[in-house]
């Protein structure tokens, strides 16, 4: 078999057209959608109409003869012939109201009386009728139903007749169904169609159309279209599409029951749609037409621009072969040049280093400058009472008092503060020691510990430090790092407090939970940060301070220790009198 092979245009021709061809055939069913649910939304909402509209026509209809039942029986002579169960009489009374009734609705089939025992009265058409116990009527409400008795079908309405609240009997209007069809055609111009229960009506015709055990009883259809075969779709579903010859209808079925959960028939009130349907082949034919134009339009263009492109490619190709000797010779330097350029990056990173091993030296000499005055506030008062124990042991020994126990006594005190200098030493050598490790450890301790080197500094200066702490938090990591960050954060509390000469300066430190976050606050009241934006303090050699105490290194080495050795995030602002800082974990 011999193999196909595609010229490059038909390789490029044939994905574009079936792409597209697919577009426009998803475009065009995406549009027929849209038409199809209009169509569908408008049929509901007519669907909606149609069951308010038999509502209504129920409601309407039992209202207007409930009112004509009480007006009639508000006579005082119809109430005593009633009463008195005398038939004659309410005939004479009632002949012109019966007349007038008959001219509102001329569905009225007749006019019925019971006296108080549900016992027949009156009949004005002198039909022969059984008496009918209804529990409402007794109550004293109206009442309304369909009924099915051998060939007739009616809506009968039920009205009480009372006399000094006492129930002396009823009337009954009795009214053809077939009103209900003429009523909705009125209503919405849609054609009805009544089916009985023959079970119940006791009439069967061959040529009228059927529903199981229900037949047509009456219909605003031409003839030709009440066939026995129009209706074979038709179930008890409350809506149904049925197509009449060339004409589309959606039916819509009601179904009627009696008190006993009956079925004594099936309203079919029938909307025609043969005009949607139109509109949705129009508008299936007008997609068709419209993708297929396109698509040709396409096939045109493409076909148009591929020859232009083929025609520049060529010229191209002739280009590119004259300037490839040129290409060779770019090439050639460009590897130098890009060698010499790796090179320049190389340097610009080791200067890069070399600066920031510069800052990091020069943020441990400011540090240590930092710890050794807290060293000099932390021993000036063991020292001070050192000179004091030497010059009580020298006046004792002068007065002749020095005894053992005396010695004893001062040697003690002695030790012990000596002790207390030797711990001080201990405590910031650890300090400083380079071999941290990462543990799990708390920020609370973390805390105490910056404050323990640097709390006498903050006393010397009668800086009042207050610590609230909500839980004793956890993180993982270098503990020392911490406690140089928190100190660097102090110290520069401090610093401020001292050089804006604060009258009452205060150091607020808060360890608490906020969401998932776990943060330590430090708050002071030195009058704020003074830089826009307030992110600036972080930048290297930006200080606050005057420039004979600062190097504007501390708090960018703080953030550096934070967020890229701890893993968490500072954070500076300004609050109410002062700054603040907050360090925070996750």
């Amino acid at each position: 078999m011999k193999k196909v092979v595609f010229t490059p245009k038909a390789k490029t021709m044939i994905p574009l057209l079936s792409f597209f061809i697919l577009f426009f055939i998803a475009l065009g069913f995406l549009r027929y959608q849209e038409v199809k649910e209009t169509i569908e939304h408008e049929q509901d909402e007519f669907a909606y109409r149609i069951s308010n509209a038999y509502q209504q026509s129920l409601e309407t209809t039992f209202k207007f003869f409930t009112h004509r039942g009480l007006s009639c029986m508000t006579s005082k002579t119809i109430k005593e012939a009633l009463r008195d169960k005398n038939s004659a009489s309410i005939r004479n009374q009632l002949f012109t109201f019966m007349r007038e009734l008959r001219d509102e609705n001329p569905y009225l089939q007749d006019l019925r009386f019971y006296d108080a025992s549900f016992q027949p009265l009156l009949s004005f058409n002198n039909a022969t009728f059984s008496s009918k116990v209804i529990p409402e009527i007794i109550r004293g409400e109206s009442y309304a139903t369909f009924s099915v008795e051998p060939q007739s079908f009616t809506y009968n309405v039920f009205v009480p007749a009372l006399c000094n609240n006492e129930f002396i009997g009823m009337v009954e209007f009795i009214i053809d169904a077939e009103y209900f069809l003429e009523y909705m055609n009125n209503s919405l111009g849609i054609q009805s169609t009544l089916f009985i229960n023959t079970d119940f009506f006791g009439i069967q015709t061959e040529n009228l159309a059927t529903i199981d055990n229900f037949q047509l009883l009456s219909s605003s259809l031409p003839t030709e279209l009440q066939s026995s075969d129009v209706f074979h779709n038709l179930s008890a579903s409350s809506q149904v599409t049925l197509r009449l010859k060339e004409r589309t209808f959606m039916a819509h079925v009601f179904n009627v029951l009696d008190a006993e959960a009956q079925n004594l028939a099936r309203f079919v009130f029938l909307q025609e749609i043969t005009d949607y349907d139109k509109k949705l082949m129009y508008w299936m034919k007008k997609t068709f037409a419209v993708s297929l134009v396109f698509i040709l339009l396409c096939v045109f263009v493409v076909n148009f621009w591929f020859n232009i492109l083929t025609k520049k490619l060529n010229e191209a190709n002739k280009k590119l072969q004259h300037s490839e000797n040129n290409l060779l010779l770019i090439n050639k330097n460009l590897e130098t040049r890009v060698n010499t350029e790796i090179h320049n990056r190389l340097l610009k990173e080791e200067e890069a280093l070399e600066k920031e091993r510069i800052m990091i030296h020069q943020d441990k000499l400011a540090s240590m400058g930092e710890m050794i005055g807290n060293i000099a506030h932390q021993w000036r008062q063991p020292l001070t009472e050192l000179g004091s124990l030497f010059i009580r042991l020298e006046i004792c020994f002068e007065q002749g008092i020095l005894n053992a126990q005396e010695l004893q006594n001062i040697s003690q005190k002695s030790q012990h503060l000596i002790s207390h200098m030797s711990q001080t030493i201990d405590d910031f050598r650890n300090f400083f020691s380079t071999h941290g490790s990462v543990s799990t450890f708390s920020i609370n301790d973390a805390y105490h510990k910056s404050f323990h080197l640097i709390g006498a500094a903050l006393r010397n200066h009668y800086i009042e430090v207050s610590v609230h702490e909500e839980e004793t938090l956890f993180i993982e990591g270098t503990q020392n790092e911490l406690i140089q960050a928190i100190l660097n954060i102090l110290s520069n509390a401090k610093d401020v407090l001292i050089e804006r000469h604060i009258k009452h300066p205060k150091i607020i430190v808060s360890i608490f939970k906020r969401d998932k976050e776990k943060v330590l606050q430090i708050k002071d009241n030195a009058g704020g940060i003074m830089f826009e934006p307030v992110s600036k303090i972080f930048e290297p050699y930006v200080s606050s301070k005057h420039a004979s105490s600062g190097t504007g290194i501390g708090l960018y080495m703080t953030k550096n220790i934070i967020e890229k050795n701890q893993k968490g995030m500072l954070k500076a602002y300004n609050q109410d009198a002062g700054a603040v800082f907050e360090i925070i974990f996750l």
